[in-house]
C-alpha cells in the first residue's frame, strides 16, 4: 500500500501516460485494428483470416436504395463489378479504409466498378449524411440501420466487411476487416477487363 502522500502523484503520472498513449498522431497505422471487434479487444469470427475466399454464389436478388434515391440491383448488375462495403461512422477501421475506397471508385468507376457503402449506424441518415459530406465519399451509400441487407448478404461478423460481386452477379470474395485495396487492384482490373460489354 502506497503512503497517501505518494498516491496522488502516482495516479497523476498513470493518468498522463494513459492519455498521451491514446494520441492518434503517435499511432502506427500498420498496427491499427482491422475490425471494430478487434478495436474493442473482443475475440470472435472476425479475428480469423481477414480475406475469405468463398465458392461463387449468386448475389441475392435485392434492390437497394441509395441516400440519393437511386436504386441498385445486386443480382441484376451483370457486367459490373460491385464492392459492397458494410461500415459505420463510429468504426475506426471503417474510417481508415474510406480514402482507399474513394480512390478505387475514382480510378475504376469509369471501367465499371461500383463501390456501395452500406452504413449500419442506428441513427441512420442523421449521422451518415454529414460524415459522407465531410469525408468526400464519392460512391453510393445505403442506410441499413435495421440490418435487413446484412441478413440478406451476411453473415457480417465485424465491421468493416466487404463483399466482391463479379460481372456474373456472383459473390466471389468476402473480406472481413480493412479492404486491402492495393492488393485487390490487379484482381479488380482483370475482372473488369473480362466483363462482357454492356
Amino acid at each position: 500500500m502506497l503512503p497517501s502522500r505518494l498516491l496522488v502523484p502516482v495516479l497523476l503520472a498513470a493518468l498522463t501516460l494513459t492519455l498521451t498513449g491514446c494520441g492518434e498522431e503517435d499511432a502506427d497505422p500498420s498496427e491499427a485494428p482491422r475490425t471494430n471487434i478487434e478495436a474493442r479487444g473482443e475475440s470472435g469470427a472476425a479475428d480469423r483470416e481477414a480475406v475469405r475466399l468463398d465458392d461463387p454464389e449468386p448475389a441475392p436478388d435485392v434492390t437497394v436504395r441509395t441516400m440519393e434515391g437511386d436504386t441498385i440491383s445486386l443480382a441484376r448488375s451483370t457486367g459490373d463489378v460491385l464492392l459492397v462495403n458494410f461500415w459505420a461512422t463510429w468504426c475506426p477501421p471503417c474510417r481508415k479504409e474510406i480514402p482507399d475506397l474513394v480512390s478505387l471508385q475514382t480510378d475504376l468507376g469509369p471501367e465499371g466498378l461500383t463501390v456501395i457503402g452500406v452504413a449500419t449506424d442506428d441513427e441512420g441518415r442523421e449521422v451518415v449524411r454529414p460524415f459522407v459530406n465531410e469525408h468526400g465519399v464519392n460512391y453510393p451509400i445505403v442506410i441499413d440501420s435495421t440490418q435487413t441487407l446484412q441478413s440478406e448478404l451476411g453473415p457480417v461478423y465485424g465491421l468493416p466487411t466487404t463483399l466482391l460481386i463479379n460481372p456474373k452477379g456472383q459473390v466471389v470474395k468476402r473480406v472481413v476487416g480493412i479492404f486491402p485495396a492495393d492488393r485487390y487492384r490487379p484482381v479488380l482490373h482483370r475482372m473488369l477487363e473480362s466483363a462482357p460489354a454492356s
